[in-house]
């Protein structure tokens, strides 16, 4: 599992925010966010499918985790999606802040490491940020 720098947001040549309730449908709408703007950077077919895989493991971690914190209160998640010369990152936490399970992280990260360039979940923070790169298709 590779850990991220700290994004300095000034550098970001786009960024878009998408928040969506809490619940596992919605998983769906911000994959089709990641794979369009990944396709907008040039991403292979590929890499468009392994990037899409792992925000929903992500989302679906963040639901999961949610839920289990909330006690049905219904909550947001949000995705800041920035656009960087050459990559893609997902920042994607619930807006209560709930906590992942202990250990979660580590098995998210085996779980998706090797789809993504970038994996970096905090189980504290309820956070999960992800980065992929574009590369020329092999």
């Amino acid at each position: 599992m590779t850990s991220l720098a700290p994004v300095n947001q000034t550098h970001a040549d786009d960024e878009i925010l998408l928040q969506v309730p809490a619940r596992a449908p919605y998983a769906r709408i911000v994959r089709t966010g990641a794979a369009a703007l990944a396709k907008r950077r040039g991403f292979s077919e590929g890499q468009i499918e392994d990037l899409g895989s792992a925000v929903a493991e992500a989302i679906d971690l963040l639901v999961a985790a949610g839920a289990a914190e909330r006690g049905g209160e219904e909550s947001v998640v949000e995705c800041v999606f920035r656009l960087n010369d050459g990559s893609l990152e997902i920042e994607a936490v619930l807006s209560d802040r709930s906590p992942l399970p202990p250990g979660a992280g580590a098995r998210f990260g085996g779980r998706v490491g090797q789809l993504v360039d970038g994996c970096d979940p905090d189980e504290a923070a309820g956070r999960i940020r992800l980065r992929k790169l574009s590369r020329p298709p092999a």
